[in-house]
């Protein structure tokens, strides 16, 4: 497979070009569902990735609200930080992976972490409890400082303690008020989904994250799985083989490293490939067709440099896309 191949499949893997071989997403909530996880670091960005990904007219705005956020008024999609440490929108049914990965990205040692914020280890656990039963209904993070009001880095220790009980899926964020984050505990909102979420069981979550990953964004390699998750290598890796070997991913070998796929790719035809080629798009900051793959290397035209897309120190903007290859800035 060559890399206009793989580039190809990735368009459609990822629901950005079309074909007979799979369901395509239709509302922004099947694209949620479809999509697993989709970074919304960027809260109009990432809406905008998934109501592309349903077909819909929607074209990066710059803006920092979105109208593409009604799905989230009954909590059908959410937004939390379920990987990496950084914010994503699931679909309600998919709350269990930020409780299989959102710990990872959030450790650190508490003596450490309250020293840094001038206080001690029971105020740190006080103000974190303080900062959770503020929110039993949707509040606003402005609202929320009046908790850690009496500290000198009252709006960063704010913050630190949503991020922290986000990526633990105690709270979830809602639409936004204006142009303010809205958040919510997790057990008022989606108490059924929060309890099966508790109860599943952590190697079969992996499994299906995994095959869901390969569904939606390969060929990717299990380099590109873990960075994307968050989990590590030794459970990925044997989960994803026993996905290859039972025949619900498909293995093939690009530069002699394995790549997996969705076994309905081999029911994508060469037209569909080269439609796909054909398509141009403009793509929010953060996309998935971006941010979902360790190595980049594959995704950008020859001449053009990643650090026009995302710099080093994490701030991106809308990039175009045309014959699968990323050209530029949108």
């Amino acid at each position: 497979m060559d890399t206009k191949e793989l580039l190809a499949r990735r368009l459609i893997a990822q629901a950005l070009a079309p074909t007979d071989a799979r369901p395509a997403p239709t509302t922004l909530a099947e694209a949620a569902r479809y999509m697993v996880a989709t970074q919304g670091q960027n809260y109009a960005g990432g809406l905008t990735g998934l109501a592309i990904r349903a077909g819909q007219d929607a074209a990066p705005t710059g803006k920092n609200t979105s109208e593409l956020d009604a799905a989230m008024a009954d909590y059908e999609v959410i937004r939390t930080w379920s990987q990496r440490g950084t914010l994503h929108f699931l679909h309600r049914d998919d709350l269990w992976v930020a409780l299989l990965c959102g710990h990872r990205s959030v450790a650190g040692n508490i003596d450490r972490l309250a020293t840094a914020s001038g206080i001690t280890t029971d105020e740190y656990h006080s103000i974190q409890q303080a900062t959770f039963d503020a929110c039993p209904q949707l509040t606003d993070r402005a609202s929320l400082r009046s908790v850690t009001a009496h500290l000198p880095q009252s709006s960063a220790v704010t913050s630190h303690h949503l991020r922290r009980l986000g990526a633990s899926g105690q709270i979830i964020q809602g639409p936004k008020a204006g142009q303010h984050d809205t958040f919510i505990q997790t057990k008022v909102a989606l108490f059924q989904e929060l309890e099966q979420a508790q109860q599943r069981n952590k190697a079969n979550a992996t499994t299906e994250l995994a095959q869901r990953y390969f569904s939606t964004r390969g060929p990717a390699t299990i380099e590109d799985f873990c960075w994307w998750s968050s989990l590590p290598k030794g459970t990925s890796l044997k989960a994803t083989e026993q996905l290859a070997a039972d025949g619900k991913i498909l293995r093939t070998d690009i530069g002699n490293q394995p790549h997996y796929m969705a076994p309905w790719q081999a029911d994508v035809t060469g037209k569909e490939l080269t439609a796909a080629r054909r398509l141009t798009f403009h793509l929010p900051p953060f996309d998935e067709y971006f941010i979902a793959y360790k190595n980049r290397d594959a995704l950008f035209a020859p001449g053009v440099d990643p650090l026009t897309v995302m710099t080093k120190n994490g701030i991106s903007w809308p990039f175009t896309v045309a014959g699968g290859a990323i050209t530029g800035r949108a």
